[in-house]
């Protein structure tokens, strides 16, 4: 039915546009006529006139094919922008609205069945915006969706192909996939032969990369950044060869913090860090080192 209506006062707006387009058509046949017979009665008016006249003719025969054809703009299939149409139907409704105010205070019955005819145009153009402008938004929201899943594909697959890099230097090196954890990729390396410690390694909230071992636990992201991803595998490979070491640290029995950390010449250098909030309670302060070797 909706669509019945919207054809239905698409022709009708074709109509109306014909019409419009007859008075700047008339002006401009004369212009031409007078060109033509007595080119000297033409002045700036005359110029004006065209200038006016030519766009104006147009822009009404312009819309007028649009209604009539269907083919509208590329962007929504209207005829104008949504806004351009909404004034269009917000001035249909205030000369209906007149019209029919007029025709019952003069007591005449067509006036006022004219002026309610426009108004019904006028609701009939806005639904018919307000229901292209809906179907515009859904197909944008399609598109980001479609979007968004797509980057989700790429992130796990940069996510396994990072793992699978890792892997690939230990090949003896049991894993096993996580589908039950809520984040785009779970793998867990569980204590074996050559793994002290487990480990987990993930991707998740979208785009980071993550390693846990013991208390630590840190992000690289983005992961569509080859540097973060470059500095994920290093660490995961540096932590698995045993040339790097987590140093825990506590206070009293309660771990506050965890330093991922390298060696550099006799001392270490810090690369990652997991922390969380402690109050500054004067406990003891001790250390614990988890090490792959």
């Amino acid at each position: 039915m909706e669509r019945l209506l919207e054809v239905a006062f698409r022709l009708f707006g074709g109509a109306i546009l014909l019409f419009a387009a007859f008075l700047p058509a008339w002006i401009l046949f004369h212009l031409a006529k007078t060109l033509l017979l007595d080119p000297g009665d033409l002045d700036l008016t005359a110029a004006i006139a065209f200038a006016i006249c030519a766009p104006l003719l147009y822009f009404f025969l312009l819309l007028a094919f649009r209604a009539f054809t269907g083919r509208g703009r590329r962007q929504d299939g209207g005829l104008l922008p949504p806004l351009a149409l909404k004034f269009v139907a917000l001035f249909f409704g205030a000369i209906g609205i007149a019209i029919a105010i007029f025709g019952f205070f003069q007591g005449e019955p067509r006036p006022v069945i004219g002026g309610l005819g426009y108004l019904a145009s006028a609701f009939i153009l806005h639904r018919v915006v307000r229901q292209r402008e809906w179907r515009v938004s859904d197909q944008e929201q399609a598109v980001a969706a479609d979007k968004n899943f797509m980057k989700k594909l790429d992130t796990v697959m940069i996510a396994r192909n990072a793992i699978a890099e890792i892997l690939a230097k230990y090949p003896d090196v049991e894993t096993v996939e996580d589908a039950d954890i809520p984040v785009e990729l779970s793998v867990t390396v569980p204590l074996q032969s050559g793994v002290q410690h487990e480990i987990w390694l993930a991707l998740q909230n979208g785009d980071e990369l993550t390693l846990g071992v013991g208390h630590f636990q840190c992000e690289w992201f983005p992961c569509t950044n080859a540097e973060r991803v470059d500095e994920f595998v290093q660490a995961v490979t540096g932590w698995l060869s045993g040339r790097f070491r987590i140093l825990e640290h506590y206070r009293g029995s309660r771990c506050v913090e965890a330093q991922l950390q390298a060696p550099d010449g006799g001392d270490w250098r810090t690369l990652a860090t997991w922390s969380m909030l402690w109050l500054p309670i004067p406990f003891t302060k001790t250390y614990r080192v988890i090490t792959n070797e």
